[in-house]
């Protein structure tokens, strides 16, 4: 059995966008993610017109019935860079993802103030063993 166009439905709306803050481990994790480059996020992608290209679920609806004070409180959205989760094209250079993950801001800023020590204190230990 095959599928055409017309059986292929978008996923269904996320209508509660749930914006909470995320566990402590699980924001090191992410800042951790970042730097060793596990993750792709929309602050990767200079032009902001791409980034439903990029995130298909944003480009096929999902946030089309999440209210408009959720959407606002979004810091970033990232998915993971796995073959599973991956088109095998690109747009512009960005890989495509099949699914999408959202980040609130305070979180946002929080991953990326942990992504820049954990990047300085690697740059940090690599001068040091480089000039013993």
């Amino acid at each position: 059995m095959s599928l055409d166009a017309h059986d292929v439905k978008p996923p269904e709306p996320w209508e509660n966008l749930s914006m909470e803050d995320l566990p402590k481990a699980l924001v090191n994790q992410l800042a951790i993610d970042l730097v060793d480059d596990k993750i792709y996020t929309d602050l990767h992608i200079e032009d902001p017109s791409l980034i439903p290209s990029v995130f298909m679920p944003i480009a096929l609806g999902a946030l089309a019935n999440v209210r408009e004070e959720d959407v606002k409180r979004i810091g970033f959205c990232y998915s993971r860079i796995e073959n599973r989760n991956m088109a095998p094209r690109s747009i512009n250079g960005h890989p495509i993802f099949w699914s999408v993950a959202f980040v609130n801001k305070d979180d946002a800023k929080k991953i990326l103030a942990t992504a820049e020590k954990i990047r300085d204190a690697r740059k940090k230990a690599e001068e040091e063993a480089l000039s013993e």
